[in-house]
């Protein structure tokens, strides 16, 4: 009876899409004086904020998504100086 069960389920999961997820977050800072902070400009906001860059990949089954791999970034910004003033490096 639990071997007809999990066939059942798994029977069900194998016509669920699956996809690899590829999303960039930004990710907020209030510290101006943690490690490789800079001004990161949000699209979502249309503004740059002090912070990251999240970048994620990740593999969805429809049921369950997972983490695949993920990188933080930082932007050089015009001059060089990540957005920061002199005080603030």
């Amino acid at each position: 009876c639990f071997l007809a069960i999990l066939r059942k389920e798994h029977a069900e999961h194998e016509e669920s899409p699956r996809c690899y997820i590829l999303d960039d977050t930004t990710l907020e800072k209030t510290g101006r004086y943690i490690e490789n902070v800079s001004r990161v400009f949000d699209h979502v906001s249309g503004r740059c904020v002090l912070g990251f860059k999240l970048l994620l990949l990740a593999f969805s089954d429809g049921t369950s998504t997972l983490p695949v791999d993920f990188s933080l970034h930082r932007e050089k910004g015009k001059n060089g100086n990540f957005g920061l003033t002199k005080e603030e490096r």
